[in-house]
C-alpha cells in the first residue's frame, strides 16, 4: 500500500512524504503487516507546487503538518531509491495498492520517470490495484485512526481496510461455493 503527501494534486506534484506498507491478508489476524516505511522528502524542484494545495495544508491539523517535518528530510531521489529497495525486498511487485487509481501511483511513477528515466517505477502496468473500487464493491470504508494526512498512517488505515475487504470476499466465495455444491437425493 502506498500513500503520498504532496504539495499539488497534479500528476507531476512535488512529493513531501511517502508511506508504504507491505502486507499479506492470508496471514493470521494481527500478523498481516509484514513491514512499513516512511520517508519525508525535501520538496523536489521539478515537482509542481500549487498555491491551493499549499493553503489546504495550512488548514490541516498541527499533527498533520508536523508529520511532514522530519528531523532530516531526504532528497526525493534517495526516497525513491529506498522505496524501490523496500518494494523489491518485501515482494510488493505482484500487487501495489493505492487509494485511487489516478493519484498516488501516477505521481510516484512520474517522479520515477523524471529521476530514473532509464528505469522508471519498480512495477509494471499489471500490478497497481485500486482500493476505492474494492471498497465500493465490498461496502467497506476506511477506519481513520491516528493522524490524518500522515502518509504512513493513511497507508496503514487503507491496508487494514483492504485486508478486511479481501477476507470478506474470501468468505463470500466460500459461502457461494457451499451454496452451489450439488446435493444428492435419496
Amino acid at each position: 500500500m502506498v500513500d503520498l503527501e504532496t504539495i499539488s494534486t497534479a500528476s507531476n506534484a512535488s512529493i513531501v512524504s511517502i508511506g508504504v506498507v507491505a502486507f499479506d491478508s492470508t496471514l493470521p489476524d494481527g500478523k498481516e503487516i509484514v513491514a512499513t516505511a516512511k520517508w519525508n522528502t525535501i520538496p523536489d524542484k521539478a515537482g509542481e507546487i500549487t498555491y491551493g494545495t499549499f493553503m489546504w495544508w495550512l488548514d490541516q491539523s498541527k499533527e498533520a503538518q508536523d508529520s511532514l517535518k522530519a528531523p532530516k528530510p531526504i532528497p526525493l531521489i534517495t526516497a525513491l531509491e529506498n522505496f524501490r529497495l523496500f518494494v523489491t525486498t518485501n515482494g510488493l511487485i505482484t500487487k501495489i495498492w493505492s487509494h485511487g487509481s489516478d493519484f498516488d501511483l501516477v505521481i510516484l511513477a512520474n517522479a520515477f520517470k523524471r529521476l530514473f528515466p532509464d528505469d522508471g517505477p519498480p512495477w509494471t502496468y499489471k500490478e497497481p490495484k485500486d482500493t476505492r473500487t474494492l471498497f465500493e464493491l465490498m461496502g467497506i470504508s476506511v477506519e481513520k485512526t491516528g493522524i490524518q494526512h500522515d502518509a504512513l498512517q493513511d497507508a496503514l488505515n487503507q491496508t487494514y481496510a483492504v485486508i478486511k475487504a479481501e477476507k470478506a470476499f474470501a468468505l463470500m466465495l466460500a459461502a457461494s461455493a457451499v451454496a452451489n455444491t450439488p446435493t444428492t437425493g435419496n
